[in-house]
Order: C-alpha cells, then structure tokens, then sequence
C-alpha cells in the first residue's frame, strides 16, 4: 500500500511538471498567449570604434575552428533546425550575392570542404569590398530571426555557430565600407511594464500584446453584431442575411 501512494505522488508531481512546461498555468491559472511571437535578435552593425582588422580576424580564426567532424556533421542533416539553415544561407549570401534555393543545393556546395574553407578565410581580407547593400540587406534577414546565437546554435551545430560568428563579422565590416544604414524595424515602442509591475518588456513584446488585444476587441465587436441578426432574420431564414462588416 505504502509503495502505491509512493507511486501515486510520483506520478501527480510528473503530471504537475509537465503542465509547467507544457505553458498549461502557472499557480494563479493564467495561460501564456499563444501569439506572442519571440523578439528578433538585434543586430547593432559596428560602432564608432569599430576595429576592421580585429573584424577580418575575428572571422578568419571563426572558420579555422572548425573542426572537420563538425563540417561532416553540418552536410550530412537531413533537416537542419531554421537557425543552423538560415546561418548556412547568410554564409552563401556573403559568398555568392545569393542563397542557394534549397537545402539540397547547399549540401552539395558544402561537400566541397576545402573550397568553401579556403574562401571563407580569405573572404574578410580579399573579397570583402564585394558586399553589396543587396547582400547586406539579405544577411540581415537572416541574422535577426528570433534566437539567433552562438550559444543556440552551438547545441545544434558547432560548424554552424562558427559559421554565425564569420557571418555577423562581415555584415560588419560590409556596413562599415558601404556606409549602409539598415531600414528601421517595423515595431519600435518603448519598453513598458505590465499592470502587475513586471519586468520590463521589449518593444517587440509589448507591441505583439497590444495587437493581440486589438484582434481580440475587433473578434468580440464582430460576434456581437452577428448575434444580433439571429432570431426573428436571418437565423430564421425569414428575412435579409445581415451585411459583412467588411
């Protein structure tokens, strides 16, 4: 009887864990909303005191890191996780002005270890003038997806997040030649506190919650004219349906 409770309690403390981490409620019931979208990653480009031979580098030593498992590694998925994919691409932007179209492709150009090393070492030194704003306003498409780091990608891939380190040191030193300035993001509100006195959140955050409220408000107006024509109307099939808001 003693064991049975014991494994009655064990089960109901796995159950509780994975309502936790299932984002189900936290002590108070309340639920996560499920269209909050996580921030993009910023992405500063280099400062006033912006060094481009530490740059150049930074980059090179990045590439020679690699280790030749981790490079097998990297070819060799099936699917890569959208960061470790999107990093890849960013790399073939710089390389070649363009992405290859699909994952196929890229494995295929990353077969050709030796090459593709070769170039990327030397790319910050010889071929760096060649970044055009096209590139740079491609790259950073990619870098600033939401989670985009090294210490992200580096569970995922080790190549992969040496290829991120190169990757952000050439959009640097890209800006700092063209003088390209990067369009302002779409959302730019001022960080706030929630009514409870919360943490800070950042303006992406706080702008999706506004949306979401918005969407919410507009749901519950357009709900509330559709009851309306029910009954005597439309519901009954005696009289005109009601007019689409839109």
């Amino acid at each position: 009887t003693t064991n049975s409770k014991k494994a009655g309690r064990r089960a109901s403390a796995k159950k509780a864990d994975k309502g936790d981490k299932d984002g189900k409620g936290d002590a108070g019931g309340s639920k996560e909303p499920k269209d909050l979208a996580p921030p993009p990653t910023p992405l500063p480009g280099p400062g006033p005191d912006f060094d481009m031979s530490r740059a150049m580098s930074e980059g090179h030593d990045a590439v020679d890191d690699i280790q030749p498992e981790d490079w097998d590694a990297l070819k060799s998925l099936f699917k890569p996780q959208p960061n470790v994919m999107a990093t890849v691409a960013c790399t073939f932007i710089f390389l070649n002005h363009t992405a290859p179209p699909s994952w196929d492709e890229t494995k295929k150009l990353l077969n050709d270890s030796r090459v593709v090393l070769t170039r990327l070492k030397d790319f910050g030194t010889f071929d760096s003038s060649k970044i055009t704003t096209a590139d740079l306003a491609k790259a950073r498409q990619q870098l600033t997806l939401p989670e985009m780091s090294r210490a992200v990608l580096a569970s995922k891939s080790p190549a992969a997040a040496r290829l991120l380190h190169w990757c952000v040191s050439m959009y640097d030193i890209g800006v700092h030649k063209t003088g390209w300035e990067a369009p302002p993001d779409p959302v730019s509100v001022s960080p706030t506190k929630d009514a409870g006195g919360g943490e800070p959140e950042d303006g992406h955050t706080a702008a999706t919650k506004i949306q979401s409220r918005e969407r919410g408000r507009r749901a519950r107006k357009s709900t509330m004219k559709g009851g309306g024509g029910k009954g005597k109307g439309a519901a009954a099939g005696k009289g005109p349906s009601a007019k689409s808001d839109s």
